[in-house]
């Protein structure tokens, strides 16, 4: 389904739920959801294609949603009854209070090489290197933290740089470029590296990593109500499992996988068929019973990110009954005979295993044997499949839809510093919901990752700055700015105190969050104002995190300089480093904070895109108004980790640097756009007024809202 379509029929979908009330699955069928479009989801797609589920009476229909939480949300509200994929899932909502449970667990592993450039030879030779990751608290992030400690290595001890980069693919050739120093991939992917000289310094189907994958999630009542139909679902999936493994099978699960990727190149699908024939077969001779010490690993790790996530007691989030009780009646046994047409095939990996085969019978017991099931073609998804699946695309939808519930939204960021405050309070202070909205606020370390959520749907609003947002108007994608909560430079440029003149920066390292990304450019309008050049004087980039993270790069001689705002060049200043410009020294107009939109969210969901904007710029409003500087104070400390003391100079930075009419800077955006096309040439041919939409912000300001909203803040718009 086309993200066209997914749009254009999102309004027949309200109207549907709202008059008949009926839930998304017909009648006699579920709906299991799969938030991963990788190899872990193949066994799902074959069990489907190869009609397993069907020869156990189970009526399924398989919907990917684009994220975890939205997994979460329709387990909750009945509207979906099973989760497959990680065990995330299951952590997340238990700190959200929902009850779910894991009820059987097909991976037992991590599935990812780790992988080093040519020279590191040995895990310890990753010491003070670049590690190449798609997300912090992701799987891959996970997975990597996993083999560090295998391997007795510590990402801060051993000053190991996490690189926000991409997707495995895009982590495979960062580290072919140099980019990054070592990654972890699937092994169809390590396996070209290694025949291009890479090192393999990990391999998963030789060291045992517990994990908990492709894992089958439910709600408490579902599972006391349809016990049956889970063991039955459990079934197919195993006999999905093993049907990969077997060689004569592979035309099968090759068109499967083809079709499912939409994949033109057979190389590729080959290399994703070999991936996930590994990842079966290290499970093979496995029951589904969820690893508890794998849990407690995930959890250990995640509760970096969330606190809350440690208090949870993890045996409480699993139910083996399902497995059990399979294992008693032998069920699984016999999904396994059915699969497998070759009993001699069968018996030699029998003794091959031992004990701990999953299938005990001797050959002899066997009277007749299996014939496999001829591939069945999924039917076309029914139109209220598709009504569904577009709803949960676009709005990872929360509870019951019905009328009067609010509109689920997900806003993101990509950067913590006062001027995200009216954001936060839109949140905070109910200004979102007056509008009958609800927002899942995300933070995304840097704005090319969240521009990039914003174009696989994930986020339909985003803060973003105007150069990632051209960067990815000039890559294709249809996105419109409609307003600019910052316009100007907000950024002291900070040396280390060796450093006394701009000219001292050559030969230099300064800190980013990203190329290309907002603070990027702040750095290269200090560049040109000193008249210096980046690449004529040798001044070198380095990626390495959010402000935070930069001045504690700065203050520990990893980065000699910084562009940043005045809550933390202070602290800087004040132990001793070299403040080389204040930031009201540069005039230049700019795009920073801009609200970002997809084009075609526009157009179809205008009311939306207008009530949140009312919704910010009276959170803006509230923001600035010195009553309300107590809350905000507040907010702050909470939100940036803050003291008092840097929680004001944060509130100073709110107060100078916001647009208290934020209309879209066309001005900034050529500025933003003179810059980025001497990287990139196809953002200079981008016309930027086509890229900026004020309609709304014209409309509201016309209408008396803006005034009508400081007005009742006391707040002048001077």
């Amino acid at each position: 389904m086309t993200r066209t379509v997914a749009v254009s029929i999102i309004f027949l979908t309200s109207a549907f739920f709202a008059v008949n009330g009926e839930s998304f699955a017909a009648p006699g069928e579920i709906i299991i959801t799969h938030a991963s479009m990788s190899t872990t989801a193949i066994p799902l797609w074959v069990a489907q294609r190869q009609n397993f589920f069907g020869k156990y009476g189970v009526k399924l229909k398989s919907v990917w949603v684009r994220s975890n939480p939205t997994q979460i949300a329709t387990l909750a509200s009945g509207d979906t009854q099973i989760a497959y994929g990680g065990a995330t899932t299951a952590l997340a909502a238990a700190v959200g209070g929902k009850e779910l449970k894991i009820v059987a667990s097909l991976g037992s592993r991590e599935n990812l090489d780790l992988v080093a450039r040519p020279g590191i030879n040995n895990p310890k030779d990753l010491r003070g290197k670049r590690f190449g990751i798609q997300s912090i608290g992701g799987g891959v992030w996970k997975t990597a933290t996993v083999w560090l400690e295998h391997f007795g290595m510590d990402e801060k001890r051993d000053n190991i740089q996490m690189m926000v980069i991409g997707d495995v693919t895009v982590l495979s050739q960062a580290l072919e470029t140099g980019r990054i120093d070592a990654t972890v991939v699937p092994s169809f992917l390590s396996r070209r590296l290694a025949e291009k000289g890479f090192a393999i310094l990990g391999k998963c189907d030789q060291v045992r990593l517990s994990s908990v994958g492709m894992a089958i999630v439910v709600d408490k009542e579902y599972l006391q109500q349809s016990s049956d139909t889970l063991q039955d679902v459990v079934k197919a999936l195993v006999e999905s499992m093993v049907f990969i493994t077997i060689a004569k099978n592979k035309p099968a699960v090759l068109d499967t996988i083809t079709k499912q990727f939409k994949l033109t190149d057979p190389a590729v699908a080959e290399g994703a068929y070999q991936d996930v024939f590994t990842l079966v077969r290290l499970e093979e001779y496995r029951k589904p019973y969820v690893s508890i010490d794998g849990l407690r690993i995930l959890q250990r790790l995640m509760k970096t990110q969330n606190a809350r996530i440690g208090d949870i007691k993890v045996e409480n989030l699993v139910d083996s009954s399902i497995v059990k009780k399979s294992g008693r009646k032998r069920l699984l046994r016999t999904a396994l005979w059915r699969v497998w047409g070759e009993v001699d095939l069968v018996f030699q990996r029998m003794c091959d295993a031992g004990s701990s085969i999953i299938v005990v019978a001797p050959a002899r017991r066997v009277r007749r044997k299996a014939t496999l099931a001829s591939p069945v073609r999924e039917p076309m998804l029914s139109r209220k499949i598709l009504t569904y699946a577009a709803c949960l695309w676009l709005f990872s939808a929360y509870p019951a839809f019905t009328a009067p519930a609010p509109t689920k939204i997900v806003a993101g960021y990509a950067a913590i510093n006062g001027r995200v405050a009216p954001l936060w309070i839109a949140g905070e202070q109910g200004f979102l919901a007056k509008y009958g909205l609800q927002s899942e606020q995300v933070y995304v370390r840097g704005a090319p990752l969240l521009v990039a959520g914003m174009a696989s749907g994930d986020i339909q609003f985003t803060r973003s700055g105007g150069s990632a947002t051209l960067a990815a108007v000039g890559a294709g994608h249809d996105f419109k700015i409609v307003a600019t909560f910052s316009s100007r430079n907000t950024y002291d440029l900070i040396a280390r105190p060796n450093i006394k003149r701009p000219e001292d920066l050559r030969g230099k390292k300064i800190a980013l969050i990203s190329i290309g990304g907002t603070g990027w450019m702040g750095v290269h309008f200090w560049l040109e104002h000193f008249g210096l050049d980046e690449q004529r004087d040798q001044i070198h980039m380095q990626v390495l995190g959010d402000q935070a993270v930069q001045m504690q790069a700065v203050e520990a001689g990893i980065a000699d300089a910084a562009a940043l705002d005045g809550v933390y060049s202070k602290n800087l200043r004040q132990k001793g480093f070299t403040l080389l410009g204040e930031y009201s020294t540069l005039t230049q107009r700019i795009v920073s904070q801009a609200m970002v939109v997809p084009q075609s969210f526009l157009a179809q969901r205008a009311d939306i895109v207008e009530n949140y904007l009312k919704a910010e710029i009276e959170a803006l409003a509230f923001s600035l108004a010195p009553k309300n500087k107590p809350t905000v104070i507040k907010t702050l400390m909470r939100r940036l980790k803050a003291d008092a003391a840097n929680a004001e100079d944060a509130y100073q930075d709110l107060l100078k640097g916001v647009d208290r009419k934020p209309f879209p800077s066309l001005d900034g955006l050529r500025n933003v756009q003179r810059l980025l096309k001497t990287r990139n040439p196809k953002i200079g041919e981008v016309k930027t007024e086509e890229v900026i939409d004020a309609r709304i912000m014209r409309k509201l300001d016309e209408s008396g809202f803006i005034d009508r909203a400081y007005a009742a803040q006391g707040v002048s718009l001077k």
